[in-house]
């Protein structure tokens, strides 16, 4: 976990920037995404991530800024790699899942999300977010819709209105909405998630 005492920086008496302890980072990154500044956020929680590799809760605060700032593949990465080191993380496994859906990528999409419906069966969004995804195979084959190079759907549909379903209700897949809920965790981790939205 990020410490207040830790600092990151350089030293403001010896004419460096002002030092900034990974709590600050953690939290200014949390506000950016809060104020409508995703892809800022991503940059500054890429930096602390860059010097606290090990913080799950810095890897997850740049998941969710990656996902909303629309870099589905780095979500994808980040979300792995929390779902890698604790394959009992629903919420992990959900985020990876959407990114995936998002990215086109409906059979990864498929597969983690069913696993984050196993793991919290209770969760509505989980729940919808595989029907819509098991929905979108269907129509577009078992790995998702032709794309060209770029990765745009050839037929020339949105892809993020299909991987939210044909409701587009956006914030009920969206991970870093998900976690405004404050939804329980689970395992040897229990506790409320903060609401980013606050």
């Amino acid at each position: 976990m990020l410490g207040a005492g830790d600092e990151i920086g350089g030293n403001a008496a010896q004419g460096g920037p002002v030092q900034e302890s990974p709590y600050d980072l953690y939290q200014r990154g949390l506000k950016l995404m809060r104020t409508g500044s995703p892809a800022a956020a991503a940059q500054l929680l890429q930096r602390l991530v860059d010097l606290h590799p090990d913080s799950r809760s810095a890897r997850e605060a740049l998941a969710r800024a990656q996902f909303r700032s629309g870099q589905y593949p780095r979500a994808q990465e980040s979300f792995r790699w929390i779902a890698e080191r604790d394959p009992s993380d629903d919420y992990a496994h959900f985020g990876l899942g959407l990114s995936a859906a998002r990215a086109g990528d409906l059979e990864l999409a498929s597969g983690h999300l069913a696993l984050a419906v196993a793991l919290r069966p209770e969760r509505d969004p989980y729940r919808r977010a595989l029907e819509d995804v098991r929905g979108q195979r269907e129509v577009h084959g078992r790995r998702g819709p032709s794309r060209d190079v770029s990765g745009q759907d050839q037929s020339g549909e949105d892809q993020a209105r299909g991987a939210r379903g044909a409701r587009g209700d956006e914030s009920r897949q969206d991970p870093s909405r998900e976690a405004e809920t404050g939804r329980e965790r689970t395992g040897h981790e229990r506790h409320e998630r903060e609401d980013p939205a606050s």
